[in-house]
């Protein structure tokens, strides 16, 4: 993988399988609009500031996501842990989604604090009991294993503060 383009995640412990989730986070303006995605950040200037592999972690930096010039995302992976920080250093824009995008065909059940009963990640778009309200944390579990994504917001572009009135959670299950 490379700047923007993180691309393959297997896990390797417990009952896992090792199969590769996928993994691959993606980055919208918003839903059904592709002209901004990591695909387009990666044609466009962007340049490491860090790529270094030690013993205790690797730390990977970069800068540039199309207009943003200045935007940054770090990624600082340990071995059973990835930290994700995204600068949004960019012109006034309608907003972001940050998601992962799974493998196709691999199984899963997708949990978040407002829909603790789980949800078949199946490729089927039958995600109609799906809650959007925001929540810091989301868990996906099968056969190659069990990842959990939390999440800590910092702004001061919101009223009062207050990031979670500003966001919702997103659920898209549609292997087409």
């Amino acid at each position: 993988a490379e700047n923007w383009n993180s691309d393959n995640l297997k896990i390797f412990s417990g009952d896992s399988t090792g199969e590769s989730l996928g993994a691959h986070q993606e980055f919208q303006f918003f839903q059904d609009s592709c002209g901004r995605c990591i695909y387009s950040f990666l044609r466009g200037a962007t340049g490491f500031i860090v790529n270094k592999a030690g013993p205790v972690r690797a730390i990977r930096s970069w800068v540039g996501a199309n207009s943003g010039t200045f935007t940054q995302r770090d990624s600082v992976m340990y071995e059973q842990r990835e930290d994700v920080t995204t600068y949004l250093r960019v012109h006034t824009i309608r907003g972001i989604m940050d998601y992962i995008s799974y493998k196709e065909d691999l199984p899963l059940i997708y949990y978040n604090c407002h829909n603790e009963e789980g949800i078949e990640v199946d490729g089927s778009p039958d995600n109609d009991s799906f809650n959007n309200k925001f929540c810091h944390w989301e868990f996906v579990t099968g056969r190659a294993g069990s990842l959990l994504r939390t999440y800590q917001i910092d702004t001061d572009l919101v009223p009062a503060g207050n990031p979670d009135a500003a966001l919702e959670a997103w659920f898209y299950d549609n292997k087409t």
